[in-house]
């Protein structure tokens, strides 16, 4: 979709424009078919990269770089119908490398993870966004141990036995 919006780009760059300001340590990574034409980002350019779509390969090692995965998805949005399901492929694959997931659930679909325990589950807004990072930047022991347990959690809901029936 243009500029991404039913994947909350525009949210993402509004809560980092917010956090870049006040953070030098921050960094930003974007994966996925957005480029610095999609929405402004000037005045982080030194603090944002643009990886380009992964193949699913890729994920791991990239994931094993990353701290945090923010998903601001907003359903209904591409056309009727239309919705990423909860989390999303790529949040999965992040949990699954022990990356703390932050992600909106606008349809409910959680399987059964717990917010604030296994991940952060947060509204669209930039500025809420933007306040969960910042508490996670803030204790990092934290942000780890969100990764722990939702990596333990990706795999438990996950787990081939789950997905593929019997034969």
């Amino acid at each position: 979709m243009e500029k991404g919006v039913n994947k909350g780009y525009p949210i993402f760059i509004e809560a980092a424009k917010s956090l870049a300001l006040e953070r030098e340590n921050i960094h930003f990574h974007v994966v996925g078919n957005f480029d610095s034409s999609d929405v402004m980002v000037t005045d982080i350019a030194n603090r944002i990269k643009f990886h380009g779509r992964l193949m699913t390969s890729e994920l791991k090692g990239f994931f094993s770089r990353m701290d945090v995965i923010v998903s601001p998805n907003q359903p209904f949005l591409l056309h009727p119908g239309n919705f990423d399901g909860f989390p999303t492929g790529c949040c999965v694959e992040a949990s699954l490398c022990g990356v703390t997931v932050v992600a909106t659930d606008e349809l409910k679909q959680n399987p059964g993870y717990c917010d604030g325990e296994d991940m952060l589950i947060v509204p669209p807004l930039s500025s809420l966004i933007a306040d969960t990072l910042r508490n996670l930047v803030d204790h990092p022991d934290h942000c780890f141990s969100l990764g722990v347990r939702g990596k333990a959690m990706s795999r438990m809901f996950y787990a081939p036995s789950r997905q593929i029936g019997p034969s």
